[in-house]
């Protein structure tokens, strides 16, 4: 095999490895919450999803997923579940979240975008605390 041959596939296999066990739990659960930004809602559910494929302890991918589902793609039952394990994880938002979304007759935001709004507002708000 010549140089180059064996450059270009030492570096595929690089490529493909990194990128399937590169990244940590967290990474994802912060790829999930830049895609639900963006409005990229069933690539943040994905993420979130193998966040917690990696770590089942991560109650902030339960949250905002349980959250996603709930107020943004109209999935009440499987976010509730979410959110019911987020407070089983111990997340106290979880159970503000259950209380208004999942126990009563939730009252539908008058748009998308409002209801987009509060849930990217809630994504921003808790990132910047945790940045701080």
């Amino acid at each position: 095999m010549n140089a180059l041959m064996k450059f270009t596939v030492t570096l595929l296999l690089f490529v493909t490895f990194n990128g399937c066990f590169g990244q940590t739990a967290k990474e994802y659960f912060d790829r999930g919450n830049s895609k639900a930004l963006l409005r990229d809602y069933d690539g943040a559910i994905s993420d979130y999803a193998k966040a917690i494929e990696m770590n089942p302890k991560l109650t902030e991918a339960y949250f905002y997923r349980g959250l996603l589902k709930v107020i943004l793609l109209d999935q009440k039952e499987s976010g509730c579940l979410d959110l019911s394990k987020a407070v089983a994880l111990g997340d106290e938002r979880a159970v503000k979240a259950m209380k208004e979304h999942c126990q009563s007759k939730v009252e539908p935001k008058d748009s998308e975008e409002e209801a987009s709004f509060g849930y990217q507002t809630s994504i921003r708000t808790e990132n910047y605390g945790r940045n701080n």
